[in-house]
This record gives structure tokens, sequence and C-alpha cells, in this order.
């Protein structure tokens, strides 16, 4: 393996691990991009995302008007994106028993995430469709 590959490729694990690693703000620039008649509405954040070899990286949020059934408003979940097979991992979830991802979270990190592909007209379809227009 040549020396620009090994730079490239370390450079590229440094950027993903620097994005997974920033905080979850409840101030994070969460932008509305549609709702469900059971109350889930489901937000992006424009600040935390970034692009990597094909793949685009970013946070979500689910916020509920009730909670689930463990006691969770909301829920921010970090995506591995492929927008050319319109398929999506999830990599990390953070629970939060208040609403917009506000307060203390709890975090699950996905240790050998599977390629999910969204059904139509589901929540996974409207975030992947939303990343992948921009």
């Amino acid at each position: 393996m040549n020396t620009l590959r090994i730079i490239k490729s370390l450079l590229a694990i440094s950027t993903i691990a620097f994005t997974m690693t920033l905080p979850s703000p409840s101030c994070a620039e969460w932008e509305k991009v549609g709702a469900n008649e059971i109350g889930e509405t489901f937000y992006l954040d424009s600040e935390r995302t970034g692009s990597e070899e094909g793949y685009i990286y970013v946070w979500s949020l689910l916020d509920r008007d009730e909670p689930n059934h463990v006691g969770y408003f909301s829920t921010q979940i970090f995506r591995q994106i492929d927008c050319k097979l319109s398929r999506f991992k999830v990599l990390r979830y953070s629970f939060h028993e208040a609403g917009m991802g506000r307060g203390e979270g709890k975090t699950l990190i996905a240790k050998q995430p599977d390629w999910d592909y969204p059904p139509s007209n589901s929540s996974g379809e409207l975030i992947l469709k939303s990343i992948c227009r921009l």
C-alpha cells in the first residue's frame, strides 16, 4: 500500500471518528424534514454532516409527542448513507428523556451494523431522500 493511500485512509477514519464523537447538543441546528400521524417528527442536523469515500454521515433526530415504551421522548441517530444504492447503516443512537435531544443521553453504538433498505413511505426513506437531494 502506498503512502498516499495510507494517509487518505487515516484521514477518513479520523474524520468519521471525530464526527461520531461530537457532542449531541440540544442546540444543534435541527431542520424539520417531516412528521407522521403517530406524533413523531423527524429532523436533520446540517451542521454535523460529513462525507467520505462516497458515503454521507449525518445525525438525525426522532422527536415524539409522547414517550416511547421505555420513557424516551427523543432519539438522535448517527447514520452512514449510501445514496447510490438507497440504503443506510445506523452507527450510533443517543436516547433522551426530554424532547429535541435535550438532557443527558444514553448512547448505544452499533458494533457491526447491517445495511438497511428503507421501505417506501417510511421515516427511513424520508431521511434518505432528504439527505441524497443535497
